[in-house]
C-alpha cells in the first residue's frame, strides 16, 4: 500500500484495528459523494444556476458510462 493510501485508510480507521467498520466506511463514503458531487455539479451544470436538471443528469450519466 502507498504512503498515501496507508494515511488515508489511517485516517478513517479511528479504531486503530486495521480494518473499516461499516461506521468508519460509512464516513469515507460520504466524504467522498460531498466532494465528488459538488465537483459534478460544477463541471455538467451548464446553465449554472447550481442545480442539476434533466438535460445535465443525462449528460453525467452518459459520461460515466462511457468512462466504465
Amino acid at each position: 500500500m502507498t504512503d498515501f493510501l496507508q494515511f488515508s485508510f489511517d485516517k478513517f480507521d479511528e479504531d486503530g484495528n486495521d480494518e473499516l467498520s461499516f461506521m468508519e466506511f460509512e464516513k469515507i463514503f460520504a466524504n467522498f459523494i460531498a466532494t465528488s458531487g459538488s465537483t459534478i455539479i460544477k463541471v455538467f451544470d451548464k446553465n449554472g444556476n447550481g442545480l442539476l436538471d434533466k438535460a445535465e443528469i443525462v449528460q453525467v450519466r452518459l459520461s460515466v458510462c462511457l468512462n466504465l
